[in-house]
């Protein structure tokens, strides 16, 4: 059980060792009375741990995700540009014969899908 004051510049939190034959939520109802205390059983205190690891974790988790997708997408804007640098003539070739933007853009793609 923890009791914690939230004026007291000295003291953050005040662990509490209970004696058989009491119980935790009596006690902590004791304590809240007193001026200013806030009571967290070991259950209540477990909870808030746990919640807060999963939700730095999820965060983590989520900011790893996002990092992952924007080198992702670098590194395949990448190779789609050198790709097509090294195909310039050729684009330029179909262009001349007359050959749409989409083809020519699919034809991009499908050669980086399949290099990729």
């Amino acid at each position: 059980m923890i009791a914690s004051q939230s004026t007291n510049a000295f003291v953050n939190a005040v662990l509490v060792t209970l004696k058989p034959g009491h119980a935790p939520d009596e006690v902590a109802e004791s304590i809240r009375r007193w001026k200013r205390l806030t009571v967290y059983t070991r259950a209540q205190m477990e909870d808030i741990l746990v919640g807060k690891l999963i939700a730095t974790s999820a965060k983590q988790i989520g900011m790893f995700l996002v990092i992952l997708a924007i080198v992702s997408a670098a590194i395949v804007a990448f190779i789609i540009y050198s790709l097509t640098m090294d195909k310039i003539r050729e684009i330029a070739v179909l262009k001349l014969i007359g050959t749409r933007n989409r083809t020519i853009a699919a034809m991009i793609m499908q050669q980086a899908l399949a290099r990729a």
